[in-house]
């Protein structure tokens, strides 16, 4: 329990803990597990009774921060906040609907990112960045494609949502493109640079 943590650093055995707002009492019984006095204060009756019965049956609790480290709590998808490179944003840990949050904002609400996972349609991930817009109250959304499974094109286009390929989905796209497997045969009339040819080609 983190508050046990808590309080073995900071008291003695026989110290009194006080706790102004008890709650369901959490307080309360960690110092009743490590030996100290303690003094809880709820202005609600339902809150102090919870309290009271927590303490007559004091259960330890484990705390998975403690367990498992910070680290654990990390799980910011690294290869996809890499196509933000070069913008400014705050990782978002823990989170289904968002993976990021851009530091500039926009009409003074946050600017949200997702980015597509593996095994998501695109119309789930934006179901789920449409949900993350509307509790943050953002006017701007961006949902960065990164496949196309699915059996059918969907079409997906939400008020304020800007959807984005990813590079590597682009070059994908490029690459199947039947235009690239035959190489080109045209020359240049007469008055056409090469620069003009070569868009041509695609």
């Amino acid at each position: 329990m983190l508050l046990e943590r808590i309080i073995e650093l900071t008291t003695q055995k026989g110290d009194i803990v006080l706790d102004p707002f008890c709650g369901s009492g959490t307080t309360c019984v960690a110092a009743k597990l490590l030996d100290r006095s303690y003094i809880g204060i709820d202005e609600s009756e339902a809150a102090v009774e919870l309290t009271l019965s927590r303490i007559k049956n004091p259960i330890k609790t484990t705390s998975n921060l403690l367990k498992n480290g910070r680290e654990s709590y990390v799980n910011a998808d690294k290869d996809a906040l890499g196509l933000l490179k070069g913008i400014e944003y705050n990782p978002v840990q823990r989170n289904n609907g968002i993976d990021a949050i851009l530091v500039e904002m926009h009409k003074n609400t946050p600017v949200l990112v997702r980015v597509q996972k593996e095994n998501e349609t695109i119309a789930e991930a934006a179901a789920y960045l449409l949900n993350a817009k509307k509790a943050k109250g953002s006017k701007k959304v961006i949902l960065i494609q990164t496949n196309e499974i699915g059996l059918f094109t969907e079409d997906v286009s939400y008020d304020g949502m800007v959807i984005l390929q990813s590079p590597s989905l682009q070059i994908l796209k490029c690459l199947s493109k039947k235009e690239l497997t035959k190489p080109s045969t045209r020359t240049a009339k007469s008055g056409e640079d090469f620069a003009t040819l070569q868009s041509h080609r695609f």
